[in-house]
């Protein structure tokens, strides 16, 4: 509600249980947050991608790979 009454564009929120990711790797750290960020789709219009045909395990493991060949250093 608070949104549309000031007219802001969709936004979206990442919540993780501090109990549960805070104890992962840095490696699975990254890649729950590689698995939400999936989950918003690409026109970021407010919808919610489910896993079925948008988000597997496979998938976050081929974009974290893209990501760390992005990110490592030249």
């Amino acid at each position: 509600i608070w949104q549309m009454a000031l007219g802001l564009p969709p936004a979206y929120v990442i919540e993780v249980l501090s109990e549960r990711y805070d104890k992962l790797s840095q490696e699975d750290k990254e890649k729950t947050v590689i698995h939400e960020l999936m989950h918003i789709p690409k026109g970021f219009r407010g919808g919610f991608r489910p896993h079925k045909g948008y988000v597997s395990r496979q998938q976050v493991e081929k974009m974290y790979r893209e990501y760390k060949k992005r990110c490592a250093p030249r």
